[in-house]
């Protein structure tokens, strides 16, 4: 086997209206400053025009987030979100979802098709190609823009003519979205072949007016291509500079000569469409080199992990139960030292994996010159796959890393060493720990004493507070002060800010009321994980008709019909507490009936409004993915307890539960979407024998 350079340990990484519109969606600022640890799981990779999604493809096998967007899946290989950004909807839906995953966006590469842009379209076939397209009956594609007329020739009709003006709505939305996203701050690329009339359409001349940044050129025949194929991939940093890489010239190329089908006529141009693999493996690189120097680092062990954040499965880990699945990452990295090799930037560097111990993969890859010190001190078994290559300082080369898998003694050594990850410190854990040693290792007047004066504080600051108090709830909606009756929320205000709560408008939000519909604001609790809302309030209102019908349907005829009266009677005393009204106008136009039905828990019935039969939870956008503590959670913070405590063999935990008397109903609605429940465009519908109510 080569050894090549052996590092120890870890890794060493080195129209004017349209023109208006974007203008006003590129300025806007983001929502809120994101004031999170970022996470590596949670960092995203963006793909507009995927096509085959091979990018995204490639990206995800680093355990990044990838969605790709395109208007079909008649090429994809993997998942697409389907979007026609010609159609003004769906632009606005993917500016929604770029604004809420701003801080978590790595990268947003945009390949628009380039078909009425192709240099292709003015070369003249060869003569035996086009008596075989006349004897059978077929036009050639025929020019559609020129350098004088970017925008389309002048005469173009008919197909043609539509052609260009699609392709033309994509490329303002591309300006769009690139405007918005490098507002943001968000890292932009863009690829086209290098003679495509792409570069010379308005939009993207006004986009590289505005943000010149950088054209990075190469040859695809140096990123795994099989032809001399030029493209340019441009991006408003340097980040893709090492891209720059023309054709060696001494390895064969496919011809571009057009050949004839059952089907029709083929142009290699269109096998050139897909990225070649090792093009996709290269971005992919960078985006982890760069991630890690901005000290986002992916976990390799399970002690990484636990450290970042607190999971189900971790909580299992925790009460010595294995959890299912491949959630958690191993006790021990995989790889116990890496080898390198410069290689020529045109060759596959997977062919030295036979070489190699089994299990080795690629790690790190980078384009690099010969003069660069990671390059120029290898020597030996490291250079072997130059070829024959001569590396000067100018000289473009790869610099590969593999990793090699530890041999089992090692692999033994190293987890003893680790020890039972039960022990390991969690995310989160310092707070938890500090909690739980202060209420077991403090003598039982000490905690009333802490105890008391915590309450002794804020009820003397209630008091100071009641002038100001009654102030506030003069302004209050009346149905946000009916609901929030009793409650002191200045004091609550002020106990927030105290304990330093990252939700800095938790308040605001409770005495203006809660949104349900569009995006839900990101209270910088929960792990950033935007979830879009698969559909607009507009778009729900518009198929309302056909989901009244279903919802309707199963109010008439209740599966359960004493659970149904109750739930009717629990409905009526709701009403009498004015936590729901009643709609008395009889018009159910442009409204969304919600299903309430009944759910039996021991002698108790409780009314549930399913607000997923009638499509309102798909108009709900989450910026955050909710992650509720359950038993899980409790037995691993007992257990911890238990470690903690210094007589834990002796010890007798007791504790106690807490619950809100109806915790649904404690909190306003907001006053836009209160205003549609009351008339339109929501309804909650029940009915029980001859009475009804909507």
């Amino acid at each position: 086997m080569p050894e090549g350079v052996k590092l120890e340990n870890s890794i060493t990484t080195s129209s004017d209206s349209e023109q208006l519109g974007a203008e006003r969606c590129f300025t806007e600022e983001p929502q809120c400053t994101d004031i999170r640890k970022v996470l590596f799981e949670n960092i995203l990779f963006l793909e507009v025009f995927a096509g085959t999604s091979s990018l995204t493809i490639e990206v995800r096998k680093t355990n990044l987030r990838g969605v790709a967007v395109d208007k079909g899946m008649e090429r994809a290989k993997g998942p697409i979100t389907i979007l026609d950004l010609t159609k003004s909807e769906d632009l606005q839906f993917l500016m929604d979802f770029i604004r809420q995953e701003a801080h978590n966006l790595c990268l947003i590469h945009f390949a628009p098709p380039c078909g009425t842009c192709s240099a292709a379209r003015k070369r003249k076939l060869p003569s035996e190609v086009q008596a075989k397209l006349k004897d059978a009956g077929i036009t050639p594609p025929q020019q559609l823009r020129s350098e004088q007329f970017p925008m389309g020739l002048p005469g173009i009709a008919g197909l043609d003519l539509h052609k260009v003006k699609q392709a033309n709505k994509l490329y303002f939305a591309t300006r769009d979205l690139a405007l918005l996203a490098i507002s943001l701050g968000i890292r932009v690329s863009m690829e086209n072949p290098t003679n495509s009339l792409f570069w010379k359409t308005e939009p993207i001349q006004e986009l590289l007016h505005v943000h010149p940044g950088h054209c990075n050129v190469f040859h695809n025949c140096m990123m795994g291509g099989e032809r001399q194929k030029q493209t340019t991939w441009w991006c408003n940093d340097e980040f893709f500079s090492s891209f720059n890489l023309p054709c060696s010239g001494d390895h064969p190329h496919k011809p571009w000569t057009p050949t004839l089908t059952t089907d029709g006529v083929h142009y290699p141009t269109k096998d050139e469409a897909e990225y070649p693999k090792l093009l996709c493996q290269r971005v992919a690189a960078l985006l982890i080199a760069d991630l890690q120097a901005r000290g986002i680092e992916q976990p390799h062990t399970i002690t990484q992990q636990i450290a970042q954040r607190r999971t189900t499965a971790i909580n299992s880990i925790a009460m010595g139960i294995l959890p299912r699945g491949q959630k958690l990452k191993p006790l021990v990295s995989e790889f116990g030292h890496y080898v390198q090799f410069v290689v020529r930037p045109d060759m596959d560097a997977s062919r030295i994996l036979p070489r190699l111990t089994k299990g080795s993969r690629i790690t790190d890859r980078k384009l690099l010159t010969g003069g660069d010190k990671r390059v120029s001190e290898l020597t030996g078994e490291s250079l072997t796959y130059l070829e024959g290559l001569k590396v000067s300082e100018e000289t473009k080369v790869e610099l590969v890393t593999f990793g090699i898998p530890r041999e089992p003694w090692d692999f033994v050594r190293k987890a003893a060493q680790v020890g039972h990850p039960r022990f390991l410190p969690y995310a989160g854990s310092e707070q938890l720990d500090d909690l739980l040693w202060t209420n077991l290792n403090h003598q039982a007047c000490e905690l009333n004493g802490m105890r008391l004066a915590f309450f002794k504080k804020w009820v003397t600051r209630a008091k100071e507070l009641e002038n100001d108090e009654r102030n506030l709830r003069a302004e209050l909606g009346e149905h946000v002060k009916h609901v929030l009756q009793g409650k002191r929320l200045l004091v609550f205000r002020e106990i927030l800010e105290d304990l330093q709560f990252p939700d800095k408008k938790l308040f605001d939000d409770i005495i203006a009321g809660f949104r349900l519909s569009g995006w839900m604001r990101d209270s910088q609790v929960f792990m950033s994980l935007p979830r879009p809302p698969k559909l607009t309030l507009e778009a729900l209102l518009k198929s309302s008709l056909g989901l009244q019908k279903a919802v309707l349907k199963r109010v008439r005829e209740p599966e359960d019909a004493e659970l149904h009266l109750a739930a009717w009677e629990e409905t009526q005393a709701e009403c009498e507490r004015k936590w729901i009204w009643e709609d008395t106008s009889g018009d159910l136009q442009s409204k969304i009936i919600a299903h309430r039905f009944g759910l039996r828990q021991n002698e108790k019935v409780r009314v549930i409004d399913n607000f997923k039969q009638c499509g309102l939870n798909d108009a709900c956008g989450l910026p955050e993915k909710f992650t509720l503590h359950g038993v899980d959670f409790i037995a691993a913070s007992l257990i911890r307890a238990l470690v903690l405590h210094r007589k834990s063999n002796t010890v007798s935990l007791k504790g106690k539960t807490f619950d809100l008397k109806a915790a649904y109903k404690q909190y306003p609605i907001h006053p836009t979407d209160r205003q549609h429940l009351s008339g339109s465009p929501f309804v909650i519908q029940t009915r029980a024998r001859q009475s009804s109510m909507v």
